[in-house]
């Protein structure tokens, strides 16, 4: 996943190298809206895949790792297990 972020990050620097040549051989800014909406594209395409990525790490990553550790303080009856995932004491049961 994190390479179709860096993937649309790359293609927008090469967008801008584009528009650069492009403004260099014509002087001037021939249709500049379709140049900032092409890089506006890029920017919230790669923006939008590392949201992804994050809430999918954060979704099939933390919260599976932490089910066996609740798992097994229930088993064990750890004392580290009084404390739950936010760090708060968590009341006696």
């Amino acid at each position: 996943m994190i390479w179709k972020a860096n993937l649309f990050l790359t293609g927008g620097s090469v967008w801008l190298k584009q528009w650069s040549e492009v403004n260099s051989r014509y002087g001037g800014n021939p249709n500049v809206g379709k140049y900032i909406g092409i890089y506006f594209a890029f920017g919230i395409g790669a923006a939008g895949l590392v949201v992804l990525q994050t809430l999918i790490l954060w979704i099939f990553c933390s919260i599976e790792v932490s089910l066996p550790f609740r798992s097994a303080c229930v088993a064990f009856d750890a004392s580290v297990c009084m404390h739950d995932i936010a760090g708060r004491l968590a009341a006696a049961a």
